[in-house]
């Protein structure tokens, strides 16, 4: 089966993958394996995979939820107990194989972001959408939340090279980072006060999440940056690109 997206649970005990498609005849869906030996433990069967495609997964921080994303705007949530489905949500949207989802950090919330622009912010308890947010000009490829979950920013996957960021509570547009490289992934840091921006032009660019201005451009990958990450303690950033990985 070929793998589209992956994710750990909280605890570290779990890794949840999803296939495009089933293995020994089970169609396409999510598969939990046991993250210490690898054993597959449970396989999770989702039409709509089969007839969408799977872009992304993601756990709710508690580790009590799954939720799905599908090319064709379809959530599905899966709560971890007994690993029944919980609902199936569709947006009405275009998210396309580049679209992307993330939890709020209390998990009350996540937002689903695709090539129309769109930041869908959705309750995970119902999966009510609270707000649509729009970006005019760009699809929008990554997401996150500031650690308080007041705020969500979103990278361009095509338009414009810049990272717009919304109030979660209002869904009104706070700021836009006006980012030269092409940012392609973002990663806050832990006390909510800088954002790191994984670039195409092979840079890692640190912004004062406040005022919006780069604090510090970080040079050394040989090809694109693709994804970024700070260390718990928000001392480090980690940043992956077409040939190696580094710790700043």
């Amino acid at each position: 089966a070929g793998v589209t997206a992956i994710d750990f649970s909280p605890d570290g005990k779990l890794i949840v993958t999803a296939a495009t498609s089933g293995e020994d005849g089970e169609p396409p869906g999510l598969v939990v394996h046991d993250a210490g030996t690898g054993t597959d433990l449970r396989a999770l069967a989702a039409q709509e995979i089969a007839d969408e495609g799977l872009t992304d997964i993601a756990y709710s921080p508690d580790g009590g939820r799954v939720a799905a994303l599908t090319e064709g705007s379809t959530v599905i949530f899966w709560e971890t107990r007994s690993w029944s489905r919980e609902r199936t949500v569709n947006l009405g949207r275009e998210i396309s194989d580049a679209g992307s989802l993330a939890f709020g950090p209390d998990g009350r919330v996540l937002a689903a972001v695709g090539v129309d622009g769109i930041v869908s912010i959705v309750e995970a308890e119902t999966g009510r959408e609270l707000h649509r947010m729009r970006q005019v000009g760009n699809g929008l490829h990554t997401v996150a939340f500031s650690p308080d979950g007041g705020q969500v920013a979103a990278t361009a996957n095509f338009g414009p090279p810049r990272v717009p960021i919304w109030d979660v509570q209002t869904g009104s547009l706070l700021q836009v980072l006006e980012d030269p490289g092409f940012p392609v992934g973002i990663a806050y840091s832990p006390d909510g006060r800088r954002i790191a921006t994984a670039d195409n032009d092979g840079r890692v660019r640190v912004w004062n999440a406040r005022t919006g201005h780069v604090v510090r451009t970080l040079e050394g990958h040989a090809g694109s940056v693709w994804g970024v990450a700070y260390s718990p303690d928000g001392r480090l950033i980690a940043s992956a690109g077409d040939h190696d990985i580094r710790i700043w």
